[in-house]
């Protein structure tokens, strides 16, 4: 079911997905989007420059098919109720990070280079995320190195990076968990 994000969970991400927990696995899951009426038309433009038409669909696939979504219901389906509650961030992370390039590589767009490019534009994000998070945390990263990597070094519109060094300064470690998921779990040699 998509919803807006509620408003609560907003300023964090622009589209999630809310999925219930093992003791009610069969609730409505939830696919959060987050409206931009708190942007102003500057800041509305360069977010729907960053999330085009080809970042949309890398961003579906990481939150909802087969990412986020598959991920999540067969976690309730774990004989370890502790492992359904408490799951593993990277895992979810890495599961979702692998999906998009699983499904690219499958055939999904028609191999567009226009989307193969956005994918490399995406996956390079995930890389940085843990690189800027790791500068901030353990280097001390000012906010203007941080939107200099963001903006100049791995090509994110202002808007995205702002949002990107908020998340950073207030969730320490998830923005690694992408990468190092995708990297622990997922890569074949």
């Amino acid at each position: 079911m998509v919803r807006e994000t509620p408003l609560y969970q907003r300023g964090f991400a622009g589209a999630s997905v809310n999925s219930p927990g093992p003791y009610d696995a069969t609730a409505n899951t939830y696919y959060n989007v987050t409206p931009l009426d708190d942007y102003t038309p500057e800041q509305a433009e360069s977010y729907l420059r960053e999330y085009n038409h080809w970042i949309l669909q890398i961003l579906n696939i990481h939150e909802a098919l087969p990412g986020h979504y598959v991920q999540l219901v067969y976690a309730n389906k774990s004989p370890s109720i502790i492992k359904s509650v408490f799951g593993n961030g990277a895992m979810i992370e890495g599961w979702a990070v692998y999906s998009e390039r699983m499904m690219l590589e499958s055939g999904y767009g028609n191999q567009e280079p226009e989307l193969w490019l956005m994918y490399s534009k995406w996956n390079l994000r995930v890389v940085i995320n843990t690189i800027l998070d790791y500068s901030i945390q353990v280097l001390g990263m000012s906010e203007q190195e941080g939107l200099d990597l963001l903006m100049n070094q791995a090509f994110q519109e202002r808007t995205e990076a702002e949002g990107k060094w908020k998340r950073a300064t207030l969730s320490q470690v998830q923005l690694t968990s992408y990468f190092n998921g995708y990297s622990e779990e997922f890569t074949v040699s």
